[in-house]
C-alpha cells in the first residue's frame, strides 16, 4: 500500500501536466501570435490593428481565433503586458512550430 503512494503522486503530477498544455495551434495562429506579441511587446497601436486586421481576415480554427481574440481584446483594453505575457505563453507551449 505504501508504495502505491510515490507511483499515484507521480501519476496525478503527469497527468496534470498533460492535462492543462494548451493544443497545438497551426502555422497561421503561431505567426499571427508572433506579430501580436511584436505589437504588444512595442505598446504600438498601430501593430496591433495591423493584427486584427488580419485575424478577421484570416480563417482560423475557431479555439484558436477565440483565443488571440482574447489577447487582442487585452491589449485594446491597454493591459499591454498582460496580453505580451499571454501571447508569449501561447508561443513557448509550442513544441514543433
Amino acid at each position: 500500500m505504501v508504495a502505491l503512494v510515490p507511483i499515484a503522486l507521480i501519476g496525478l503530477v503527469v497527468w496534470y501536466w498533460l492535462a492543462n498544455r494548451p493544443a497545438p495551434i497551426s502555422s497561421d495562429s503561431y505567426e499571427l501570435t508572433k506579430a501580436l506579441f511584436a505589437a504588444c511587446n512595442l505598446e504600438d497601436p498601430r501593430r496591433l490593428e495591423a493584427v486584427e486586421t488580419l485575424l478577421s481576415k484570416t480563417s482560423l480554427p475557431p479555439g484558436e481565433h477565440d483565443h488571440i481574440r482574447e489577447i487582442v481584446d487585452t491589449a485594446l483594453d491597454g493591459r499591454w503586458q498582460d496580453a505580451m505575457r499571454d501571447a508569449r505563453e501561447l508561443l513557448d507551449s509550442q513544441d514543433n512550430l
